[in-house]
C-alpha cells in the first residue's frame, strides 16, 4: 500500500519542522494521533533514532526515526503490535522551501498481510488521512486551529 500527499504551507520550513518533531503535540491538531509517547522520557522531540509508541487508525504502533535532517527530512519505520505478523511500514516527510512558504510532501508505504487484504479500502483512507494531517498542520502553523480535547490513555 502506498500514499503520497503534498501541500504548500505558508510558513518557513523551520516552523513546520518544529510541529513535526513535537510528536507528543500531534494530537493537539491531528485527531488520528493518540497517546504518543517517546520511549526515552528524557527526549521531548523526535531525533535520529528516537523510538515512539502511538495509536493511529485505532491501531497501536511502534515507530523508529531514521532519517532526521533538520529542517528538511524526517521519516520513521513502524510496526504494529496488533496488525499481524510481519506488518510494517515507512512514513517520510520532506520539507522544501517554496516561494509561498514550505512545500510539504509526505509518503507512506505499508507491507504485510493486513495492508494487503485491506488495500482497496485503506489506501484511499490513508491518502485522506494524510491530506487531513497536512491541512491541520497548516492550520496549526497559522494559529487558526482550536485545541483538540486531550484523550486519556487507557492502560
Amino acid at each position: 500500500m502506498f500514499a503520497h500527499n503534498e501541500r504548500i504551507i505558508p510558513a518557513p520550513p523551520e516552523r513546520v519542522w518544529d510541529l513535526l518533531v513535537d510528536a507528543q503535540g500531534w494530537s493537539a491538531f491531528y485527531a488520528n494521533a493518540h497517546f504518543v509517547e517517546l520511549a526515552d522520557p528524557q527526549q521531548h522531540r523526535l531525533e535520529h533514532g528516537s523510538v515512539f509508541r502511538w495509536v493511529t487508525f485505532g491501531m497501536p504502533l511502534t515507530s523508529e526515526v531514521n532519517p532526521c535532517k533538520r529542517p528538511h527530512l524526517i521519516g520513521w519505520r513502524w510496526w504494529g503490535r496488533w496488525w499481524g505478523r510481519g506488518t510494517h511500514g515507512y512514513h517520510v516527510w520532506l520539507l522544501e522551501p517554496h516561494e509561498c512558504g514550505t512545500r510539504v510532501v509526505t509518503e507512506e508505504t505499508q507491507r504485510g498481510a493486513l495492508p494487503g487484504m485491506t488495500r482497496p479500502i485503506m489506501q484511499p483512507l490513508l491518502r485522506l488521512a494524510h491530506g487531513y494531517w497536512l491541512r491541520q498542520l497548516e492550520r496549526q502553523v497559522s494559529g487558526l486551529l482550536q485545541p483538540v480535547e486531550p484523550r486519556v490513555a487507557l492502560r
